[in-house]
């Protein structure tokens, strides 16, 4: 019997590293409302020497990790005071509320960025997903709900056979498969 290998492990075996960089907050379209604030990174991927470049993103919360979203939920229950960065934050954590785009909103989301983390194994996650289809973009579309008559759809299908590029470049065709046969997150 053959055990899958974690992405943890294979980047272990294989010498594989990532390093982030913080990039910025997108606040999304609206100038009134800040609906789902994304947190964006660049991801570098190194292996054998070589290294690759992957833009990363997530929510707000998407990067914080068990133990500081704890603390977060706990110091509301224990020090409430009603106060508009403990709402804010409230509603960061419930998720889904629409806030208010205000300089007051923004810093707090900011705190939440200094303070979160992306992990490699999530990052590699993200690019396998993105590196798993093959075939054409109506095809594609079809797969993963998108329409097929939309550039934007059209553009996520390219950003996803460029990153399959990219890291096929980077770590060959042999490191690509055994990646592949990693087990999802």
């Amino acid at each position: 019997m053959t055990t899958t290998m974690t992405i943890k492990e294979w980047m272990s075996a294989n010498d594989v590293s990532v390093h982030f960089t913080p990039l910025y907050v997108d606040y999304g379209e609206s100038d009134k409302y800040i609906e789902h604030p994304t947190l964006r990174y660049k991801g570098e991927v190194s292996c054998n020497g070589k290294w690759a470049s992957f833009d990363y993103s997530g929510g707000v919360l998407a990067f914080l990790s068990a133990n500081a979203r704890r603390k977060l939920e706990q110091g509301f229950r224990m020090s409430y005071r009603g106060g508009n960065e403990d709402l804010i934050l409230k509603d960061l954590l419930s998720g889904g509320k629409k806030l208010y785009n205000t300089p007051e909103v923004k810093g707090v989301v900011e705190q939440l960025f200094r303070a979160s983390r992306p992990d490699a194994e999530g990052l590699l996650n993200s690019l396998m997903l993105d590196s798993s289809f093959e075939g054409s973009f109506e095809e594609w579309a079809r797969e993963y709900g998108y329409d097929t008559d939309s550039r934007k759809a059209f553009d996520v299908y390219q950003a996803c056979l460029n990153n399959r590029s990219k890291l096929i470049g980077l770590l060959g065709t042999k490191l690509f498969n055994e990646l592949m046969q990693c087990e999802s997150l």
